[in-house]
């Protein structure tokens, strides 16, 4: 949702991103099935900022940002397991500051970037000790700063939460 209240909505199964006014009626839609600059790879998970700008992850190792009205702007990441690169970009998140930050499932971490897609700092490692994920799914940022993920267990979406309270990332 964006700070007037219009809904944008990942349409997976077609490959695009709705967006809805506060009363739910349809304004527009942008994005086609693809792996070019603007079209998706099954687009399941979206962002907007305080400006109305839109993230949208997809199954093609990359974030594309799109402006309010879904030109799109750019794109950053690619495949593979470096600093900002993804196995799997999953769900993101923008904080007050422009900061982004993406589940990178299959790597086991979370990425954060500024508001122009450069790579800041990560966390998170394989495995079941602290500050260690299996296949982080979500993040949630609240509004002092924490930072929370919750991971896939088994098939069940939430199985842990884990609570950051680092400002270092």
């Amino acid at each position: 949702m964006d700070s007037d209240g219009n809904l944008y909505v990942a349409d997976l199964g077609n490959n695009r991103i709705q967006k809805f006014d506060p009363d739910g009626n349809f304004l527009f839609k942008f994005g086609e099935g693809g792996s070019g600059n603007g079209q998706f790879n099954s687009s399941d998970r979206i962002a907007v900022n305080e400006t109305a700008n839109i993230y949208v992850t997809d199954d093609s190792a990359r974030i594309q940002k799109f402006d309010s009205n879904g030109n799109f702007l750019f794109k950053f990441g690619t495949s593979g397991s470096g600093d900002g690169q993804f196995f799997n970009a999953g769900d993101i998140k923008v904080d007050k500051t422009g900061n982004i930050y993406v589940t990178d499932s299959r790597n086991h971490r979370i990425q954060k970037f500024d508001h122009m897609g450069k790579f800041l700092s990560k966390f998170g490692t394989e495995g079941t000790g602290n500050g260690q994920f299996k296949n982080p799914f979500r993040v949630v940022l609240d509004s002092i700063g924490n930072i929370y993920v919750t991971v896939r267990c088994r098939g069940r979406n939430s199985c842990n939460l884990w609570q950051y309270k680092c400002r270092c990332c």
